[in-house]
C-alpha cells in the first residue's frame, strides 16, 4: 500500500474562498516513505533542489564539502569518508520527504489528510471523492451541481450523478494537465 499526506496552500484572509475544483491544482500530495531520489549522490542535490528545498541544498552541500575537506586534509582513510557521505544520503532518503512537508507547512500549507491505495491514480482518485464531496456539503447556499443551478424544466437539465461523474471527469482532466 501506498500512502500520501495531501497538503493545501492557506487562503489568503479576506478573500472567498475558492470552489474546490479550482482549489484542486494547488494540492500537494507527498508519498510517506523513503525518498529513493533524495539518497543518491548524484541526484540528492536535484532532488532538493526541485522540491524548493533551498536552505536544506545548503546545508547539504556544506556537510559534503566538510566530509571531503576533512578526509583530505587529515590522514583518514578514504573508506571512512565514504561511509559518512553514505551515512547522510541514508539520512536525507529516509527524511526527505519529512523535509518537504515541513518546509510546506512553513509556507502556509496545511494538511488536509492522508490516502491510501495500491497505485498513485487510486489514491489521488480516493481523497478527491471524498475530498469534493466533502467540500459540497460544507458549502450551504451553493448548488451542489450544475443542474440545481440551471432553470427548472430546462432541456440540459441532468440527474445529479451524470453532473457527478462530469465534474469528476473535469477534474482528471485538470490533473493531466498539471502532469505535462
Amino acid at each position: 500500500m501506498i500512502v500520501f499526506t495531501v497538503h493545501e496552500p492557506a487562503e489568503a484572509s479576506g478573500l472567498p474562498a475558492e470552489p474546490a475544483l479550482e482549489r484542486a491544482d494547488k494540492l500537494v500530495f507527498i508519498k510517506d516513505g523513503f525518498a529513493w531520489l533524495a539518497a543518491f549522490p548524484y541526484t540528492a542535490v536535484f532532488w532538493l533542489l526541485s522540491h524548493r528545498l533551498w536552505g536544506i541544498s545548503v546545508c547539504y552541500l556544506a556537510s559534503m564539502a566538510a566530509i571531503a575537506g576533512i578526509v583530505y586534509a587529515f590522514p583518514l582513510s578514504k573508506s571512512l569518508g565514504w561511509l559518512s557521505m553514505a551515512a547522510v544520503h541514508l539520512l536525507l532518503g529516509l527524511e526527505g520527504n519529512n523535509l518537504r512537508r515541513r518546509a510546506l507547512a512553513r509556507r502556509g500549507y496545511r494538511m488536509l489528510g492522508t490516502t491510501t491505495g495500491r497505485t498513485t491514480e487510486e489514491c489521488e482518485r480516493r481523497f478527491f471523492d471524498d475530498w469534493l464531496a466533502t467540500a459540497r456539503s460544507e458549502q450551504p447556499g451553493q448548488p451542489d451541481d450544475v443542474a440545481a443551478s440551471e432553470p427548472a424544466g430546462s432541456v440540459t437539465a441532468r440527474p445529479q450523478s451524470y453532473v457527478a461523474i462530469d465534474n469528476w471527469e473535469r477534474l482528471k482532466a485538470a490533473l493531466s494537465d498539471l502532469k505535462r
